[in-house]
């Protein structure tokens, strides 16, 4: 093998790396995968996890078919407003991803042919634009990645839960050819910009006004080589990962419409436990029925019935009715209520309160936080006056007495053992260590009744 065969197959083999390297790290034409995984949308819109886009296929500068967002479906937040439930579309935790650069020249041209701002069809700065446009780098910093919790699962349950005039849809934009992604996850960064490199200097001629027209919402300046530098604002969604809806989805479509005309479109009922015609207080105990089915289940052997509201305050009690409440009486007139003794009524009957937290309703002293002590039981023999069902004592120091040749006092009880409440005690409060000759030591003693609450 002569030189001249050894250089050109060194040569090749230098292109092919550098060919895969341009591959790894660019996203030519704004369709291919910017990091494993992920395609960019398009530089004027974007959809959050939940959403379907329709996409089309156009081709890169590398020559190959890449998927390109056209337009928005169905968002996230239609689709939350149409659905019975959508707890489904709740999103995971975030990830920090590495910085992602990808060429968005074809991207960014194509902006203006599908707007129709072609050199042919609009004013000479715009086409100037289009023709003069060498490259546009994205670049972007600092960001995450965050999807759905089910991940693609939720594509079921939303196909599932979607009523049946968008269900209907659907099915026709599928059996027309469109091609309809189920957005799982997107990539966004806090710190994009776009770098567009331009053949001849436009600077002068062209104004940011062109660009709002477009629908990049983006500050645009111009550099010192006359480039356009384009930052989007922080959090711009850039790229996206997605189930592509196929024969499969079509097959699992038709079988939910015909089920959705046998049993009508799906509603949350709640149990109806008293049968007052008002279902459970409690929204998260629901059932999903068609609104033409009957709602009722059998379980074991007892019949369940169903209704579309949850008012009812109380489902245990046919006596209740929707903006009824319990009001429990309060005799003592402490502003707590008695939970043995309960009355359902719309406004506050004369003598009640709307709590049960009192312990003893014959004391006003006895309550729920009260701070105070008392010697005497609060009616029924008991101390617990701040109804915490334990008894706390006033004085709970016990050997009590005089120490350091009776120059120091330690008070308490002078016992073992302090009293209960509501007993008395002798009680040490001082010392006193006599005058010449003896010197000698006095302990002060008084009666004391033990105090509890």
């Amino acid at each position: 093998m002569n030189d001249t065969i050894k250089y050109v197959i060194g040569l090749t083999a230098l292109v092919l790396i550098a060919l895969l390297l341009f591959k790894y790290f660019y996203s030519p034409g704004g369709g291919e995968k910017c990091i494993e995984g992920f395609r960019p949308f398009p530089l004027n819109r974007s959809a959050e996890p939940g959403s379907i886009v329709a996409v089309g296929k156009t081709k890169s500068i590398l020559g190959k078919k890449a998927m390109r967002v056209e337009r928005l479906y169905l968002d996230r937040a239609r689709l939350e407003q149409q659905l019975v439930r959508s707890s489904f579309l709740k999103t995971g935790k975030r990830w920090e991803v590495p910085i992602c650069v990808s060429d968005r020249t074809s991207d960014f041209k194509f902006i203006f042919q599908e707007r129709g701002l072609t050199s042919q069809k609009v004013d000479a700065t715009a086409g100037a634009v289009y023709e003069n446009t060498k490259s546009a780098i994205l670049t972007a910093n600092e960001g995450y990645r965050y999807g759905l919790a089910d991940g693609a699962v939720a594509l079921q349950d939303l196909l599932f839960n979607l009523p049946l005039r968008e269900l209907q849809l659907l099915r026709t934009a599928l059996k027309n050819g469109e091609q309809l992604m189920f957005v799982n996850e997107v990539l966004v960064y806090d710190s994009a910009s776009l770098k567009v490199t331009l053949a001849d200097d436009l600077s002068e001629d062209l104004t940011v006004d062109l660009f709002g027209w477009l629908g990049v919402e983006a500050k645009v300046s111009w550099d010192e080589n006359n480039d356009l530098d384009i930052i989007y604002p922080p959090n711009s969604i850039v790229g996206y990962e997605g189930t592509l809806l196929d024969e499969s989805h079509l097959v699992e479509l038709e079988e939910t419409i015909a089920e959705r005309k046998e049993k009508g479109d799906l509603m949350i009922m709640y149990e109806d436990k008293d049968g007052d015609g008002y279902g459970s207080g409690e929204p998260e105990e629901y059932w999903i029925f068609g609104a033409k089915e009957r709602p009722e289940r059998i379980v074991g052997g007892q019949v369940l019935r169903y209704v579309s509201n949850h008012d009812d305050t109380s489902d245990l009690s046919e006596k209740r009715m929707p903006g009824e409440q319990s009001w429990y009486r309060d005799a003592d007139g402490d502003g707590f209520g008695d939970p043995s003794v309960v009355t359902i009524a719309k406004d506050r009957p004369e003598g009640y309160v709307n709590n049960d937290k009192d312990c003893y309703d014959n004391n006003a002293r006895a309550f729920p936080g009260q701070s105070d002590y008392f010697t005497e039981h609060r009616g029924d023999g008991s101390f617990d006056y701040d109804c915490d069902n334990t008894i706390s004592v006033q004085y709970n120091l016990v050997g009590g007495g005089c120490v350091n040749s009776c120059k120091s006092l330690n008070s308490g009880w002078d016992a073992r053992e302090y009293p209960p409440p509501g007993q008395a005690g002798r009680y040490v409060v001082g010392c006193n260590n006599g005058h010449w000759p003896d010197y000698s030591c006095t302990v002060k003693r008084e009666r004391r009744v033990q105090g509890g609450r």
